[in-house]
């Protein structure tokens, strides 16, 4: 199986729409946007709100689950567990968007929840577990490589490179995208820049990666 890559940028910040999407755009790359739906107000302005989703969702662009308020999923009960993964869901189901995949928080997870989000009908599912997918991997733990602020271009240009020798879907996550300045004076050290992100999506580009949102990239896992 040759290589593809998945972008998907977590929590719904405001930087994906105003920095990421811009570039995703010009590189004509799709991407998966996972979302934490009770920042969708007025009183999260560092978070996208419902006009920024329908915008992404109307140029191809994916929306998935990220929960309700993006809590620790393994210290709740049964009943507080059920609301986050439903609550999130049914949140972007009212807005009219049709989610299918699910991104865990903090990357936490143990069997009762992964049963817990099959229960609620996913798709798929991403941890931070970093690795490659392939056809033998669990669909509710997807693997993905996190970008964080200390990483360079460099670093995953290498990565994709490395993928490119054996294969498979490798998935890239982000969260914010700002400049490293604000980065640094907000102590957001799992952020990345927008000049890191242009350059990974020039090289996926001259390297004639393809691209795909999870969702996608699960399907074409399947049907391998």
């Amino acid at each position: 199986m040759k290589l593809f890559v998945s972008l998907s940028f977590d929590d719904g910040w405001k930087s994906a729409i105003m920095s990421a999407y811009p570039l995703l755009e010009k590189y004509r790359m799709p991407a998966t946007f996972y979302i934490i739906s009770d920042r969708l107000t007025d009183e999260h302005s560092e978070y996208m709100s419902p006009e920024d989703l329908r915008v992404l969702a109307s140029h191809d662009h994916e929306l998935g689950v990220h929960t309700r308020s993006h809590k620790h999923l393994p210290d709740l009960d049964d009943k507080e567990l059920g609301y986050e993964i439903n609550q999130g869901l049914d949140d972007l189901l009212v807005l009219g968007f049709k989610p299918r995949t699910f991104a865990y928080p903090y990357g936490d997870w143990n069997p009762h929840v992964v049963k817990q989000v099959r229960e609620a009908g996913f798709f798929a599912a991403r941890s931070i577990e970093r690795g490659m997918n392939d056809e033998r991997t669990n669909h509710l733990l997807l693997r993905g490589n996190g970008v964080r602020e200390d990483h360079t271009a460099d670093d995953v240009k290498g990565w994709i490179r490395e993928a490119a020798k054996t294969g498979g879907w490798l998935i890239l996550y982000f969260h914010q995208i700002e400049q490293a300045e604000v980065l640094r004076e907000r102590k957001w050290i799992y952020g990345t820049t927008p000049q890191v992100l242009e350059e990974v999506l020039r090289f996926l580009q001259s390297e004639q990666i393809p691209t795909m949102t999870v969702e996608k990239g699960m399907e074409h896992l399947l049907a391998v």
